[in-house]
């Protein structure tokens, strides 16, 4: 298979993959399995080894679920959470 076609395909399987998290993980309506979603993560993941030239740091291979919501604000908590103390 040519480069670019592959360099395409890598694109593309990591823009579905965003939009899958963001549907997933931000917008709480998820389009496909839970099953479908992982053939995509390792068909992706296949390709970037295959071919690391195409591999991105930001990949979502590299990634778990999505940016937090802005709707989520900061608040004091009444009681400490304690195991969140570092």
């Amino acid at each position: 298979m040519p480069k670019q076609p592959i360099k395409k395909k890598i694109e593309e399987l990591r823009q579905q993959i965003l939009r899958h998290n963001k549907l997933y993980y931000t917008e709480g309506k998820p389009e496909i399995s839970d099953g479908a979603y992982d053939a995509l993560i390792r068909e992706l993941k296949a390709l970037e080894e295959k071919y690391p030239q195409y591999a991105a740091k930001d990949s979502p291979t590299h990634t778990v679920g999505a940016p937090i919501p802005e709707k989520f604000k900061k608040v004091p908590h009444t009681t400490p959470m304690l195991s969140l103390k570092a």
